[in-house]
């Protein structure tokens, strides 16, 4: 087998791009990137420094209030922009992930297209950002809620899939109104490099996306610098903690997707064949270097032997080899250090109980300039042993047995990470239970990676990490939260200060805010109405006091209803006309009793006032008298019935008929006819 050497023409030019200014050369050390396939050199490359960092910084926070300013609109169609020039350059990108880290070209042909999808689905979010509005409790207040850019985010991405991260962390950020500034790794720069190069050429505005070459010391003066507002991070869990370690000198908030160490679940009623690929693809993918691969396999006792033959059978036939031949399916190892950490944990797996299926050490011949590991599967691993425990981030799979479905998950679960899960079943059942019990950010049925995409929340448990990337959720980690209260008491007052409202308008505004809004929140508004009343010392008509003549103490009236008895009886009576007396009794017998959600005692209120006595000169009066003086309906259901009716009718029709229960209740507990004459002793009433 051949290997073809790669067309270098296509390389990005710019080591940084700061302010929209292209630089060929950082401040930094000289680094020589070498291609997986064949150890060679593809550049020597002047990485970034820590000054590269501040003229970055400094122009991201020069960027950041008028980028923050920019309509959703006009974010929405830069990112639409910048998806299209993805798309446009997708060969390229492609070519640039394979020589940048020997991924499989069959493999890195999608990449851009998935990038290209990130960025169109946050641009659809950049001009439907909200707030919320929130109740108001104490005071009569406009009470807000409103989601804003951190400000600058530094945004740190790892070499195995440096394109398809940068575009996890970018889309979201900058759809949220954030500046940006990324670091493109050592290791495999090219396609982040080339990226930033693209957003220039779509048009964004100078400092709101920089983009820095760089090793360990940007990454580190990145975390460290008061300009930078949030720290995303995409990598190991060794190096995330020294991020946070570093944050927490500055207390800057970090997103964090780390390692994984991903459990692959197979029952017995499983599709074994299906089963079979998708299992082995934690080990195909990226050659084994991805943080959410199933690489710990869990397989049911009675398909136990039979799903190793499986997996055996699949791997003897994958193509390991060049990454530009399109019929290759896995590359090579990222660099000489990390093949020989791997070959390690191999070496000391096989001096174990494990039992080794296939695969081993580095493989030699036309593979030997290149950093080339076979796939190994471990047969019978202990679940608590280092290669079962711990991340390999190579081509590497262990095999355990389970007896039933409690177990399954038990060891699903036994992992200090907790990145993705994986389940093959046919019982639905099943499949819902067990992924509910899977102590994982991401769990997938019958499936393989698939589920990844731009509109699904990603991230992990335990020490896999915190905060979600896609989705809804993956915007909102770029926004704070900022409470905004108004206190409209001020606003009360002006008004009435420049008799833009009176005082019986403004109890007007209450009224209807309490059939849109309840009583309870209503009666807040009152309180302060009658606060700015009597600061300002404006009058009001009278009106009969709580507590007193209309009310007895065995009461049991809602609070919002006796908060605006005041409110009601201020109103004022309009002309009791015979023609309004009949509307209202009209109401009581008719459109009251059917109104939906009338409560118990109001219907039976209806029900006493419509058989109580009456006469032709007043039937309002007599009928209110009647059913109160009978001692059938209490003050209580009066007051209940007078509310009911004024959300149907108008508060000034409904303060009319409370002023005649007032009035009635008045006469009865002063021993009075309706019409004011004394009771006679043989007076049935």
């Amino acid at each position: 087998m051949s290997f073809q050497t790669p067309d270098l023409s296509c390389l990005p030019q710019s080591v940084t791009v700061i302010d929209n200014q292209f630089s060929a050369n950082g401040g930094g050390q000289s680094h020589g990137h070498i291609y997986p396939a064949n150890g060679q050199v593809t550049a020597e490359l002047q990485l970034a420094n820590t000054g590269d960092v501040e003229g970055a910084v400094a122009a991201a926070q020069k960027a950041q209030s008028a980028w923050r300013a920019t309509s959703g609109e006009q974010r929405r169609n830069l990112l639409l922009r910048l998806a299209d020039l993805i798309e446009r350059e997708t060969k390229t990108l492609a070519m640039l992930d394979v020589i940048g880290n020997g991924v499989a070209s069959m493999i890195s042909a999608y990449t851009p297209v998935v990038a290209a999808q990130r960025f169109r689905y946050y641009a659809g979010w950049a001009d439907k950002l909200r707030g919320q509005t929130l109740d108001a409790w104490n005071g009569p207040a406009h009470n807000y809620v409103n989601y804003e850019p951190f400000g600058v985010v530094g945004a740190i991405v790892p070499w195995n899939g440096p394109l398809f991260a940068a575009a996890m962390v970018l889309a979201p950020a900058l759809a949220a109104g954030n500046c940006v500034v990324i670091k493109a790794p050592e290791l495999a720069p090219y396609s982040v490099m080339r990226l930033g190069e693209l957003f220039v050429e779509a048009g964004f505005p100078a400092g709101v996306v920089n983009t820095l070459a760089g090793g360990a010391e940007v990454g580190a003066a990145m975390v460290a610098h008061k300009g930078i507002d949030k720290i995303q991070f995409v990598g190991s869990g060794a190096t995330a903690q020294k991020v946070l370690q570093s944050a927490a000198t500055t207390l800057k908030p970090c997103g964090l997707e780390l390692g994984g160490k991903s459990a692959v679940i197979v029952f017995a009623d499983a599709d074994l064949a299906e089963a079979g690929k998708r299992g082995l693809s934690g080990a195909m993918s990226v050659s084994g270097q991805g943080c959410v691969n199933g690489t710990r396999l869990l397989v049911e006792r009675p398909i136990y032997d039979q799903y190793l033959a499986t997996l055996k059978a699949i791997a003897e036939h994958i193509k390991i080899g060049d990454p530009l031949d399109p019929s290759t399916v896995m590359g090579p190892i990222i660099s000489q250090a990390s093949l020989q950490r791997i070959e390690g944990m191999i070496d000391r797996a096989q001096q174990s109980d494990a039992r080794l299926l296939i695969g081993g050490g580095r493989l030699g011949g036309e593979y030997a300039d290149g950093f080339y590991l076979p796939i190994s599967i471990f047969a019978d691993v202990d679940p608590s042993s280092e290669i079962a425990q711990r991340e390999v981030f190579g081509p590497v799979l262990t095999v355990t047995p389970f007896d039933t479905e409690d177990q399954a998950i038990q060891l699903a679960n036994d992992s200090d990470y907790g990145l993705g899960a994986y389940i093959h079943t046919k019982d639905l059942r099943r499949a819902h239970n067990v992924a509910n019990q899977m102590q994982a950010g991401m769990v997938q049925v019958n499936a393989s990676g698939e589920g990844m995409q731009p509109f699904a929340p990603f991230g992990g448990y335990k020490q896999s990490g915190f905060g979600r990337l896609g989705g809804e959720q993956g915007l909102l980690e770029f926004m704070q939260v900022k409470n905004v209260w108004i206190n409209l008491d001020g606003y009360l007052t002006g008004a009435l200060q420049q008799s833009l409202l009176t005082p019986a308008e403004l109890r007007e505004a209450a009224l209807h805010f309490a059939v849109y809004g309840g009583w309870s929140r209503a009666a807040v508004l009152d309180r302060a109405i009658t606060r700015v009343l009597q600061n300002l010392e404006l009058t009001e008509e009278p009106f009969p006091p709580l507590g007193e003549a209309t009310w007895e103490p065995e009461d049991r009236l809602s609070t919002g209803a006796k908060e605006f008895h005041h409110v009601m009886t201020f109103a004022g009576p309009p002309p009791a006309t015979a023609y309004f007396q009949g509307g209202i009794l009209n109401f009581v017998f008719g459109e009251m009793w059917h109104r939906p959600g009338l409560d118990q005692r109001s219907r039976r209120w209806v029900t006493l006032v419509g058989v109580a006595d009456s006469s032709a000169d007043s039937p309002i009066r007599t009928h209110i008298y009647g059913a109160m003086a009978s001692g059938n309906a209490s003050y209580q259901e009066m007051d209940e019935f007078v509310l009911q009716y004024a959300i149907h009718s108008g508060w000034p029709r409904a303060s009319f008929v409370q002023g005649v229960v007032i009035e009635m209740a008045q006469k009865i507990k002063q021993g009075l006819t309706w019409d004011g004459k004394p009771k006679e002793d043989n007076n049935d009433e």
